[in-house]
């Protein structure tokens, strides 16, 4: 039954129904693709064009561009989801833009997506009555759409994996924003693709059959299987890694057809074969079509190549000598074993892939706290145990999602902040120290969890991350700055060995890159490293300090300097590396009953990290320095903000180096009494009342921060230190409450992190 809208109306449909009818029968590990974001299309970034898995059931935004992929897509061998062609399963419909429905057929569909002088613009959909399963007939099918101009005659639209519009949305290249009408919707019609092709007037032989007129054919020319073998092979080590380059490769190609002993006439038939698997991408994700005149001459390159090598080849078993580089001025060749086809290793053949450094644009770093917290990198906070580097976190969030002033007194942008702690309860730990930091909390996130078909589970940023990017990918206001505590969770395996953490900490980067959000992970100092670089100090392998390109670090101060701590600046690759800021923390309370720490910025400090980290950590007379008095201090100094959980005070100790046995002597020796305030909490520590007001007495914070009468470097995004209140009115940045415009997160088959 087909439906026609009245003058100017729109057929009422949700995206949800309109999929699941254009798209009857998925098969099980098939899934669909769909993108939204309200950026002018001209103008959106790669991230908001990349697109999600489709989620169930599908969102109706009015407000937003909202796209879906003609073509159902199933996961590469190792499990990727991507909108790419090595994901491609079966075309379902085929799509017309800006064009009239055929008077032959009946359409499954007619989308209005703009008025531009008044001329509609419409999109007419196809669904096939069986989809098209074959990707090089797909292609070849969109090609010639193209050429005959039923498609946009642009890199981004002819190939089967293309966007285009759903019914629920907005086209917001005009203004006001023209809102999809859907015109006519005709779910039950569908259309052979043969029948499809000779009403649009194309060549269904060329199309279908796949090869042009004079190609050769496998009947009385033995080398067509080898040359398929080699193309498909060439396309699918390209597919599989990405870094080695179009042009290597068929290089490569040609050698090795030559060396195998193909005729000359077999170039185009190679080219062809690769252009029908091989895909290559723009910054919109988009498959656009191989520029033939420079591949051939590439492969043409290669197959001379191969047929010097030929000549020169040693009787057999032993492989013709490849002529490297630097070997080309000497005379000599190193020989290579010959693979399982006769050929040279896959590395003895190719080119350096190369990109004029003329032809790249230059950018400059985009710092949301200049010198110091930088957009789309990975930096590290580390530091002894008790020096507050959670605290310090939160008040860093706080400062960004406020639009407040940094403690150099710059002003931060007001911007969407992330965080994960594997360690501390958002309830009681997180959230507490953000409200008394002044945060803007509609502007925060917290990840609670990971959530799909079987249920839900912790979020673990080992296995998590790509979902967790995914997510992000469909927000119009992604995060500036993700959080991670601790950092060491994001390596599934050891975190000591370099190769491991490189690899666990590689998604991370990639989101921070693509997503451009700054990429916080909280770390600690390693036992006994004092006095060393503090890079080498990060527990772990190097890989955590080398692989951030901030490292920043904190200590505490001596009491000779007026006590407190610091944080610097132990490595910056893209800045300063020097300077950092004395801080304390000081005990409030946020609510009647809830205490929490929040930061005090103090004065700018000079000299490089370690030597501010030297200072503070040689101020202990040699008597001190059994274990017990270790134990002792440490634990003073810990408890002297306030009470906190046994757990948490014993895991950190152990970081600390300090046994469980000195940790129990220095408890009884203090008067620690563990308490527990109901049956369902769990057991802390605190000092007698007396030593905890003393201890709070003795501090002195205005020799570390001196605060104005309007507050620490002006009357937004800290605190007073006189009378401990949370102050500072927002910026002039719009304050979206995205709790209201966000869809919540459901299950899905793919699974998506929890939020909240």
């Amino acid at each position: 039954m087909g439906y026609d809208s009245p003058a100017g109306a729109s057929l009422s449909i949700t995206n949800a129904a309109f999929l699941e009818a254009v798209f009857p029968k998925l098969n099980p590990e098939e899934y669909l693709w769909c993108a939204s974001f309200v950026t002018d299309p001209g103008q959106a970034s790669a991230a908001q064009w990349g697109g999600y898995p489709v989620r169930a059931p599908v969102q109706d935004h009015t407000e937003r561009n909202t796209y879906f992929c003609v073509a159902a897509l199933s996961p590469t061998p190792t499990g990727q989801r991507h909108r790419r062609k090595e994901t491609f399963s079966r075309l379902c419909v085929v799509v017309l833009d800006d064009a009239q429905p055929v008077a032959e057929l009946s359409p499954t569909w007619v989308l209005e997506t703009s008025v531009p002088n008044e001329r509609p613009k419409l999109q007419v959909g196809y669904r096939l009555h069986e989809p098209l399963a074959d990707l090089a007939s797909a292609q070849r099918l969109h090609q010639a759409l193209a050429e005959a101009g039923h498609l946009q005659a642009d890199r981004n639209g002819n190939n089967p994996v293309r966007y285009v519009r759903l019914p629920v949305g907005s086209n917001t290249k005009y203004r006001p924003p023209h809102p999809h009408r859907l015109r006519q919707f005709n779910p039950e019609a569908s259309v052979s693709l043969e029948v499809l092709i000779q009403a649009l007037g194309l060549n269904r032989v060329a199309i279908l059959g796949g090869k042009p007129s004079g190609s050769p054919t496998t009947t009385g020319t033995p080398w067509i299987k080898q040359a398929r073998k080699l193309a498909w092979d060439a396309a699918r080590r390209t597919l599989d890694d990405p870094t080695r380059g179009r042009h290597a490769e068929l290089f490569r190609l040609g050698a090795y057809a030559a060396r195998d002993g193909l005729p000359l006439d077999a170039i185009d038939f190679l080219l062809e074969e690769f252009a029908q698997h091989m895909r290559s991408t723009n910054t919109q994700g988009e498959v656009v079509p191989i520029h033939i005149a420079a591949e051939r001459r590439t492969l043409q390159d290669g197959f001379e190549r191969g047929r010097r090598d030929r000549s020169q080849a040693l009787p057999h078993p032993e492989a013709p000598p490849v002529v490297t580089r630097e070997a080309k001025s000497s005379g000599t060749a190193r020989s290579l074993p010959p693979n399982a086809r006769g050929s040279a290793p896959l590395d003895a053949l190719g080119e350096v892939s190369l990109v004029n450094a003329a032809r790249i644009p230059i950018t400059p770093i985009r710092w949301l706290w200049s010198g110091w917290l930088a957009a789309g990198k990975v930096h590290v906070l580390a530091g002894a145990p008790g020096t507050g580097k959670t605290t310090v976190a939160m008040a860093l969030a706080a400062t960004l999602s406020l639009g407040g002033r940094w403690p150099d007194g710059a002003r931060a942008p007001a911007r969407n902040v992330m965080i994960w702690s594997g360690e501390d309860d958002p309830k009681d730990t997180l959230v507490p120290r953000l409200v008394a930091a002044g945060a803007d909390l509609s502007r925060i996130d917290l990840i609670t969890g990971y959530v799909d078909t079987q249920g839900s589970r912790a979020f673990d940023p080992a296995r998590d991350t790509l979902a967790l990017d995914e997510h992000i990918a469909t927000l119009d206001t992604p995060p500036a700055l993700l959080i991670l505590d601790p950092i060491v969770s994001a390596v599934g395996g050891d975190s000591h060995k370099n190769a491991e953490v490189r690899r666990g900490l590689q998604p991370l980067v990639d989101l921070a890159m693509l997503r451009g959000c700054a990429v916080m992970g909280i770390s600690h100092f390693s036992k006994g490293s004092a006095g060393r670089e503090p890079v080498e100090r990060v527990t772990g392998s190097l890989a955590f300090g080398a692989l951030a390109r901030v490292v920043l670090v904190t200590a505490r101060l001596p009491e000779s300097e007026g006590g407190g701590r610091l944080i610097a600046r132990g490595k910056s690759n893209i800045g300063p590396d020097t300077g950092g800021f004395a801080y304390d923390l000081e005990v409030c309370d946020v609510e009647a009953g809830i205490e929490t720490t929040r930061i005090l910025w103090g004065q700018a400090l000079e000299g490089s990290a370690r030597d501010l980290l030297g200072r503070s950590e040689l101020t202990e007379l040699p008597e001190e320095q059994t274990a017990t008095r270790e134990a002792m201090d440490w634990l003073a100094d810990y408890l002297r903000t306030g009470p906190a959980k046994a757990k948490d005070v014993q895991r950190e100790a152990r970081e600390a180096g300090i046994s469980e046995k000195a940790l129990r002597t220095a408890r009884e020796r203090l008067g620690v009494k563990p308490t527990k305030s109901g049956f369902s909490q769990g057991w802390r520590w605190a000092l007698p009342r007396e030593d905890a007001q003393d201890a709070q007495d003795a501090r002195v914070i205005d020799q570390v921060a001196h605060p104005p009468e309007d507050g620490i470097f002006g009357d937004e995004g800290h605190l007073r230190a006189e009378d401990g209140a949370a102050h500072g009115e927002p910026s002039d940045a719009p304050n979206t409450n995205r709790a209201e415009t966000e869809a919540p997160v459901v299950p899905s088959a793919e699974g998506d992190v929890e939020i909240i």
